[in-house]
């Protein structure tokens, strides 16, 4: 009965995302982990199971690394999460608040999905579809001789 509603529960986030309700989705979302969990719990200790026969079968004890290199794993994991959380707490703060759209954003319509510098093209209409990017980078003037 519980793989069964496991199931229901990972169909269920796709049918919420589609209604929008995002909250539902979101509360949904741990069955993916509960079903990971119930099928490795079922296969315990055999990591993976081999066709020749149980000797053969890979477990959990077998594929335990030495005590020396658990050891170093577990140093380079402790230097290493600073700063994993550091970027993570920058890229948060330089990207933080919600984005808006408002005329100075660039937004794609209909008009211009052939198009990846349609805002240049409205400033320089004479402009090539696609200009050099040598030329964008150090002068606008160089590809759009109107005064800009």
């Amino acid at each position: 009965m519980v793989p069964v509603l496991n199931v229901l529960m990972i169909a269920n986030v796709s049918r919420v995302i589609y209604h929008g309700r995002p909250l539902d989705a979101f509360l949904s979302s741990p069955s993916i982990a509960a079903y990971t969990f119930l099928f490795r719990a079922a296969l315990f200790p055999n990591l993976i199971t081999s066709s020749e026969g149980a000797a053969y079968s890979l477990t959990v004890s077998r594929a335990a690394s030495g005590e020396m290199v658990m050891e170093l794993i577990l140093v380079v994991a402790a230097l290493g999460m600073p700063f994993v959380l550091a970027y993570t707490a920058a890229v948060y703060w330089v990207f933080r608040g919600k984005v808006q759209f408002n005329p100075k954003s660039y937004r794609t319509t209909s008009r211009d999905r052939g198009s990846t510098n349609s805002r240049f093209q409205e400033r320089c209409p004479i402009a090539p579809t696609v200009a050099p990017l040598s030329a964008l980078a150090t002068n606008r003037r160089s590809v759009c001789r109107k005064s800009l």
